[in-house]
């Protein structure tokens, strides 16, 4: 975690276009809390393994630090998990969600 102006937050492994992983992204310029506070900068990046396991996580934005937590915890879990799971609305952790749907897709995608 880094506590500076926005906030950024990691956990696990990074993506790279050779690393052989699966990353989505979901924007705060799209999530409901953000734009109803007024900061929409940052957002959400989950990287996975080609058979879907979480294996890192990179937040940018106002509350990261917050959310760096529970991914934390969730590093091996499949996905699938995380996408199918209720988030409270409105709420920035739901841009959790809509990464993880996003690396289901782009899983999908590339069998």
């Amino acid at each position: 975690c880094i506590y500076t102006h926005p906030q950024l937050a990691s956990v696990g492994r990074g993506y790279t276009p050779d690393s052989g992983l699966v990353q989505a992204e979901s924007r705060f310029g799209g999530n409901g809390m953000a734009v109803v506070t007024g900061d929409i900068s940052g957002g959400v990046r989950l990287v996975a393994t080609d058979d879907g396991l979480l294996v890192g996580a990179q937040l940018a934005g106002v509350g990261v630090t917050e959310m760096i937590g529970l991914l934390g915890v969730l590093i091996g879990r499949p996905v699938v998990e995380i996408a199918s799971s209720v988030f409270p609305h409105p709420t920035r952790s739901e841009a959790v969600m809509v990464a993880a749907r996003g690396v289901c897709r782009a899983l999908a995608t590339n069998k």
